[in-house]
C-alpha cells in the first residue's frame, strides 16, 4: 500500500465523521481515558488518537486499550470473528545506500490494524484508569490553569495582552509581536468559549521561530494551502490541549464550517495527518508531561 492509499485509509473515520455533520476535533472526549496500546502502555498520539477516539465513541467501546491481532493472541486473547480492525499510522525511518555508496535516510509512512480490547475474548488488560475534569469555576481559573502548566514546562511563552479598544476585540495571535490578544473576560458567554479561543491562539503561537519554528518558508494568506494547514493545526491542537488538561472547550461546529473542512480533506488526504502531527507537537510544547489527574 503506497503513502496516498495509507493516508486515505487512515483518514476515512475522520471523513465519515465530517459527513455525519461533526468536526471530530471539536468533540472532546475529555472524560474518556486516552486510547492506549495495552502492550507498551503508551497513549496513542496525533492522528491515531483522534482515529481511535472516534471509533471508540461510535462503537461504544468502554476500554481505552488497543492492540494488533498478533499482540492479542500473544496475550492469550482472541479477536472475535467478524470484528473489524482500525487502521493507524506510524513513521519509520528507512535507511539505504545510494548508487554512490552514500548513506541515505527518509521517513516512511506505515500502517497497522488494531483492535479494541472490547473486540476480544479471553484478553487480560489493566484496569481502566478513571479521569476527571479540572474544576474551573470561572474564566480566570481556566486561564491560570493553562498558564501555570505552560510555565512549569520552562518552554517559551508568548505575551498576553488585554487590548480591547486599542487593537480590537477579535481573538488573535500576532507572529510579528509574539502576543496573544483576547477580549475582556465578560465578552465570552461561557468558560468553554474562552478556553476554545485561548487554546486556539496558544496552539498558533507554538509555530513562532522561538518555539517550534513551524512557518519557515510558508505563506499564510487566507485561502492558501499553508493557511488551511495552520488553521487545522490550531483547531486540533486546541482540542488536544483541552483533553490533556481536562478543560471544557467549545468551538465552532456549524454546518458551513464542517462542510468547508470536508471539502479540503477530501481534496488533500495528506493534510489531516500532517496537521495532527504538528498539533501533537504544539500540545507537547504547552503541556509538557502534564496529564489529566486521575480520580482517587
Amino acid at each position: 500500500m503506497n503513502r496516498a492509499e495509507i493516508e486515505a485509509k487512515v483518514t476515512d473515520a475522520i471523513i465519515a465523521s465530517l459527513e455525519a455533520g461533526v468536526a471530530p476535533w471539536k468533540k472532546g472526549w475529555i472524560s474518556r481515558p486516552n486510547p492506549t496500546n495495552v502492550v507498551s502502555g503508551r497513549p496513542y498520539r496525533g492522528i491515531n488518537w483522534w482515529t481511535l477516539a472516534i471509533v471508540a465513541d461510535k462503537q461504544g467501546y468502554d476500554s481505552p486499550y488497543w492492540l494488533t491481532y498478533k499482540q492479542a493472541t500473544e496475550r492469550g486473547g482472541q479477536v472475535r470473528k467478524g470484528e473489524k480492525g482500525t487502521a493507524i499510522v506510524f513513521w519509520k525511518i528507512a535507511h539505504w545506500q545510494d548508487a554512490e555508496g552514500d548513506d541515505r535516510s527518509a521517513p516512511l509512512l506505515r500502517y497497522y490494524t488494531v483492535f479494541n480490547a472490547d473486540q476480544c475474548d479471553g484478553l487480560t488488560v489493566p484496569d481502566v484508569p478513571m479521569r476527571t475534569d479540572v474544576n474551573v469555576a470561572d474564566i480566570a481559573a481556566a486561564r491560570d490553569h493553562v498558564l501555570n502548566v505552560w510555565r512549569a514546562t520552562g518552554n517559551s511563552i508568548p505575551k498576553f495582552l488585554d487590548a480591547v479598544g486599542t487593537i480590537g476585540d477579535t481573538p488573535h495571535y500576532s507572529p510579528t509581536l509574539d502576543y496573544i490578544m483576547l477580549p475582556d473576560d465578560d465578552r465570552f458567554h461561557t468558560v468553554d468559549d474562552y478556553v476554545g479561543a485561548l487554546l486556539h491562539e496558544a496552539a498558533h503561537s507554538t509555530g513562532h521561530e522561538s518555539r517550534l519554528h513551524r512557518w519557515d518558508g510558508k505563506r499564510h494568506e487566507f485561502g492558501c494551502n499553508d493557511y488551511a494547514e495552520e488553521e487545522l493545526v490550531a483547531e486540533i491542537g486546541a482540542a488536544m490541549i483541552a483533553a490533556r488538561l481536562g478543560l471544557p472547550i467549545s468551538m465552532d461546529n456549524s454546518a458551513a464550517y464542517v462542510a468547508s473542512w470536508l471539502k479540503r480533506l477530501k481534496d488533500d488526504r495528506a493534510l489531516l495527518i500532517a496537521a495532527a502531527q504538528r498539533a501533537q507537537k504544539a500540545t507537547d510544547w504547552i503541556c509538557g508531561d502534564a496529564l489529566v489527574p486521575a480520580a482517587v
